[in-house]
C-alpha cells in the first residue's frame, strides 16, 4: 500500500480540467517542448482596497484595507494579511500577516483559512501547530478551496491528525484534481489504480495520470508512459509510451532514464540504438540508478562507442 505523507505547501494550480467519457481512448501525446502569491479572491464590486491592490497601488490598498479590516470586513482582513505577508505598501511583518489571516479565517474567509493553515503548518508568524493547520485546511476544503482539499486529503490518508478516511480523501482529491491541482491529479490516479477509497478503474487512473503528465509532473510522465506502453486504461501505443518515458528521463528522472535505456537497447517504441541505450544508462547510474543487465550491455560495446556514450552522459543537463 502506498504510504502518504503530509505536504503543507500549496501547489501551483493549472486550468480546470473536466473528466469526460468512460471508455479507454487514445493516449495523450507529450508536448514537443518542455513566488506565486496566494490566490486572493476577485475584488467585490466597489471594493476600493482590492481595486488599488490590483492596480499595484499598494500603499493606498494598505490604507483602505486597514480601515475596512478594523470594521470587521473579512475580505479586507484577508487583503491586509496578504499585504503584510508580501511586504506590499507596508514593511513585511509575518506575525501581523498571521494575525489578520486568522481574524479573517475565523470570520469564514476561505482564502484566509487556507493561508493561516499553511502558516500553522510551516510555523510562519505563529508557532507550528499541525492540529490547527488541519482544522483550517478542513474549513477551507469544505468551502471548495482546491489546494486545501488536496492538503486535507493527505491528512485523511496519513491518519494521524484525523481518523484515516480514504473514501473522503478520494472525493477531495478528485475535486482538487478537477480544479487543476497537479499533485491531486497524480494522487487520485494512484487511488484509482489501487482501488483505495474508490472502485479500481484503470480508465480513470489513466485519465488523471495523463492530466498530471500534461502538466509536466515528472513522475506522472513516467507512469503515464508505462500505462500507454502497456495499454492500461488507454489504447496501447509503444511509440507514444516511449515518448513519455523519454520526456521524464530528459527531466532527470533516473528510473525513466533506466527504462528508456532498455527500450533503446531492445528497439521497443524507439529505433534501436546501442549508443542511446548506453548514454541513458550512464545518466541513470549517475543519479543513483542501477541495472546489472545494462552494466553488462555497456561493457560489451566497442571502446569508441562507450566513450562517446560517456561523453554524452557527462554533458547531459535536465530541462
Amino acid at each position: 500500500m502506498r504510504k502518504y505523507t503530509r505536504k503543507w505547501l500549496a501547489h501551483a494550480i493549472a486550468a480546470i480540467l473536466i473528466l469526460t467519457g468512460q471508455g479507454a481512448g487514445a493516449a495523450e501525446q507529450p508536448p514537443e517542448t518542455p513566488d506565486l502569491r496566494s490566490g486572493l479572491i476577485p475584488a467585490p464590486p466597489g471594493d476600493l482596497a482590492y481595486a488599488a491592490y490590483q492596480r499595484g497601488e499598494y500603499e493606498a490598498a494598505y490604507r483602505l484595507a486597514s480601515e475596512q479590516a478594523e470594521a470587521d470586513n473579512r475580505a479586507a482582513q484577508t487583503l491586509l494579511g496578504e499585504l503584510y505577508a508580501q511586504g506590499l505598501g507596508v514593511d513585511r511583518n509575518i506575525e501581523m500577516a498571521a494575525h489578520w489571516y486568522r481574524r479573517a479565517a475565523d470570520a469564514g474567509d476561505l482564502e484566509a483559512q487556507f493561508a493561516i493553515a499553511v502558516m500553522y503548518g510551516k510555523g510562519d508568524g505563529v508557532e507550528t501547530n499541525p492540529a490547527l493547520a488541519a482544522d483550517y485546511f478542513e474549513k477551507a476544503a469544505d468551502q471548495g478551496h482546491v489546494t486545501a482539499q488536496y492538503n486535507f486529503a493527505l491528512i485523511l490518508l496519513a491518519g494521524d491528525l484525523r481518523q484515516r478516511d480514504s473514501e473522503r480523501a478520494a472525493r477531495l482529491l478528485e475535486s482538487a484534481a478537477a480544479g487543476g491541482v497537479v499533485e491531486a491529479q497524480y494522487n487520485i490516479s494512484l487511488l484509482y489504480s489501487t482501488g483505495e477509497g474508490v472502485p479500481a478503474d484503470e480508465v480513470k487512473a489513466a485519465y488523471w495520470m495523463s492530466q498530471a503528465a500534461l502538466a509536466a509532473h515528472p513522475v506522472a510522465e513516467l507512469e503515464y508512459g508505462i500505462m500507454v506502453f502497456k495499454g492500461r486504461g488507454v489504447l496501447a501505443d509503444e511509440a507514444a509510451g516511449a515518448a513519455w518515458v523519454l520526456r521524464a528521463a530528459q527531466r532527470g528522472n533516473p528510473i525513466a532514464a533506466n527504462r528508456i535505456a532498455k527500450l533503446y537497447a531492445n528497439g521497443r517504441g524507439v529505433e534501436s540504438s546501442a549508443l542511446e541505450a548506453a548514454k541513458w544508462h550512464l545518466i541513470s547510474r549517475s543519479r543513483g540508478g542501477s541495472d546489472i543487465w545494462l552494466d553488462g550491455f555497456v561493457q560489451s560495446l566497442p571502446d569508441e562507442m562507450r566513450e562517446e556514450a560517456e561523453l554524452a552522459a557527462s554533458e547531459f543537463k535536465p530541462f
